[in-house]
């Protein structure tokens, strides 16, 4: 097995969920000898948007005041001593279609991370729920639609729209399709991630032990396709990097013959590093 020596799935405490500021997690990362760590906590929504959701991030004002200066001041505080990056998990609304490359600007790079879908009504529903084919069609279509706007590089847990729906049938694989094609392309990573290990697994049918994500079916057809594959811990505290379950995510990967990246190329930080 590879060494672990990165991860580009962090999260910390503005998100409520997570515990850990951004010291806590690089000084970590440098006691394990990572290389390279991209912090990537989730972005604010707007408010038309945050009023229908139950859920936690850091609010606008703490993005602009709090995390953008911290990113800037641990940069340079480490640097010489580990690659650091500054990122956000981000879910992919209509309504904030702008923000997106105004951010990129302000980073170097968007995780797209798709918790929480669009109906007609405009409400909205969670991956997390057992869904219909007819949600699950949806949920393709935002993946693809976010993608081909070309502001995100890693395509955070593609595979959690498995998370209520066990079986692994047409309507499953078609949606692994359209997010596969649509990754490969628009030169994003797929993620396998290590945080759906930490979470409950069952029985296939065919007697596998598969978890709710990274999903065992849903890797084959990635391998099967040959799309690009990174693989973080999304870790939430500090315990979470290079835990079991990193540990058993890459050794997933290894078996399924899966050829991954321990690096993400972005355009950015290599013309930063000639400019300088």
């Amino acid at each position: 097995m590879q060494k672990i020596d990165s991860n580009y799935h962090t999260h910390i405490w503005l998100c409520r969920h997570a515990i850990g500021d951004i010291d806590d997690y690089v000084d970590r990362a440098i006691e394990l000898g990572y290389k390279e760590i991209g912090i990537s906590d989730h972005v604010p929504l707007i408010d038309e948007i945050e009023k229908k959701l139950v859920t936690r991030r850091m609010t606008k004002e703490e993005y602009r005041t709090i995390y953008l200066p911290s990113l800037a001041r641990a940069k340079e505080k480490y640097q010489g001593k580990i690659v650091l990056y500054g990122a956000v998990e981000a879910e992919y609304f209509d309504a904030m279609d702008k923000l997106y490359p105004k951010m990129l600007k302000e980073l170097d790079y968007l995780i797209l991370g798709q918790h929480y879908l669009p109906l007609p009504d405009g409400s909205f529903f969670s991956v997390y729920d057992k869904v219909s084919p007819e949600r699950l069609d949806i949920y393709a279509k935002t993946v693809t639609k976010a993608l081909n706007t070309g502001c995100f590089k890693i395509l955070a847990h593609p595979d959690i729209y498995l998370f209520n729906n066990p079986d692994w049938n047409a309507y499953g694989i078609k949606v692994a399709e359209e997010i596969i094609d649509a990754c490969i392309a628009n030169n994003v990573y797929m993620e396998m991630n290590a945080n759906g290990i930490r979470k409950r697994s069952f029985m296939n049918p065919e007697g596998e032990l598969v978890y709710r994500y990274p999903r065992l079916e849903f890797w084959r057809l990635v391998r099967s396709k040959g799309a690009q594959v990174i693989i973080n811990d999304d870790c939430h505290t500090v315990e979470n990097l290079h835990d079991q379950a990193t540990v058993t995510a890459y050794q997933m990967a290894e078996a399924l013959g899966i050829k991954y990246s321990t690096r993400i190329s972005l355009p950015k930080a290599i013309e930063k590093e000639n400019n300088e």
